[in-house]
């Protein structure tokens, strides 16, 4: 919403009217009435909208979605994120046709205390080289994992490319302060291969 607000009028669609919205950007014409002599007409307008719902597994239960984004997903502890999925992905498709698209996004907490061993599933189950007969996975996602030194805030020249390198550097130096419980937090945060994305204290993996 505030980033909404702060777009140019030329960018933005038409929406119903409201400067303050609280739940949703609702992309449909304002509401108006026929008048005595004079038709209402209709403009052109999107006739769709962007909410959120709460954290809870079944939120999303029923619909049909286009977009969907699930953010911070390997620190979610009031939730199953994996059981999560099971619900949503029945929002984006109809019979045997996909119409609707998800990104699930995050780093990884702690496996046991804080919700990194339910993502952790949904990352086994969305392996690209491990489909059924139909093509898909068994999440019917496929995983995707990017090392933290690619595109690390402060490390990227002037063309928009990373400096990989220099930003591999920097993460090493901190990593080399850090010891026991703090490591292996450093290295959830800031991985460098999957290992570390999920890796617990005393050299032990998921």
């Amino acid at each position: 919403v505030r980033t909404w607000k702060r777009m140019p009028y030329w960018l933005k669609p038409i929406d119903e009217g409201d400067s303050q919205p609280k739940s949703a950007l609702r992309f449909f014409e304002p509401s108006t009435r026929s008048t005595k002599g004079k038709r209402k007409e209709y403009g052109v307008s999107l006739d769709s909208w962007i909410d959120y719902e709460t954290s809870k597994e079944e939120a999303y239960d029923g619909e049909k979605l286009k977009r969907y984004t699930m953010d911070e997903a390997g620190k979610t502890v009031n939730a199953d994120v994996s059981e999560r999925w099971n619900i949503i992905r029945e929002c984006f498709v109809t019979g045997k046709k996909v119409i609707g698209k998800a990104l699930i996004t995050t780093t990884v907490e702690e496996m046991d205390k804080k919700g990194g061993k339910n993502f952790k599933t949904l990352w086994d189950n969305s392996d690209i080289n491990a489909r059924d007969d139909n093509g898909f996975t068994r999440t019917g996602l496929y995983r995707y994992f990017k090392p933290a030194y690619y595109c690390l805030e402060g490390f990227i020249d002037e063309y928009g490319n990373p400096k990989t390198e220099e930003a591999q550097t920097f993460l090493n130096n901190k990593r080399n302060g850090a010891d026991g419980k703090s490591l292996a937090s450093e290295k959830r945060k800031y991985p460098f291969k999957v290992e570390d994305a999920f890796g617990i204290v005393y050299g032990n993996f998921w």
